[in-house]
């Protein structure tokens, strides 16, 4: 009768622990993940183009971008995030261009969130990076834009060499932060 009890209350040590594990792991676990490009990426002739991504760099907590429409990243659960991106801003001709990024959240521009810069000719590759707090509900979908009313304008992704690394045309961290 004692050795029952025993074995029964060892049992349900047992599983409150691992149930305690499990929540303290699974339910209460930071969402974070970096996704970047190895793909140039140029502006269309409507003038806009929404960043896409082939490469999840590290990702935690389900987040992930869309196979099926790779510009957006879905977000797994409603917190407050910390979204950045930086873009190989360049273009295959000359002049001075301006080019203009901004973020959507399920389709809609993100007020306050554009940033512009200018690109000087075929050599004037520019590194623009830009932070956002947001805050994001379970299924949203969240993407980068890139507007320019030159067509030579691109994300560009160049290819490494020796002993430096390949640029990625896109490279975007989101890290949940409450």
């Amino acid at each position: 009768m004692f050795l029952l009890l025993f074995a029964a209350i060892g049992l349900a040590i047992v599983v409150a622990v691992l149930l305690n594990t499990w929540f303290n792991s699974t339910l209460t676990q930071k969402v974070y993940g970096q996704f970047s490009s190895s793909v140039t990426q140029t502006v269309g002739v409507d003038n806009v183009v929404n960043i896409e991504y082939d490469t999840t760099e590290v990702s935690n907590g389900g987040i992930s971008y869309d196979p099926a429409n790779p510009s957006q990243i879905i977000i797994p659960k409603t917190a407050t995030y910390k979204f950045a991106w930086s873009i190989q801003l360049d273009k295959s001709s000359g002049g001075t261009t301006e080019a203009t990024i901004y973020i959507s959240v399920n389709g809609m521009p993100v007020p306050r969130t554009a940033g512009k810069t200018v690109v000087i000719g075929q050599t004037g590759e520019t590194l623009p990076y830009t932070e956002y707090i947001l805050n994001l509900n379970a299924n949203d979908t969240i993407e980068v834009i890139l507007y320019s009313t030159d067509t030579a304008m691109a994300a560009t992704a160049y290819a490494g060499a020796g002993s430096i690394p390949a640029t990625p045309s896109i490279i975007t961290t989101i890290i949940e932060i409450d």
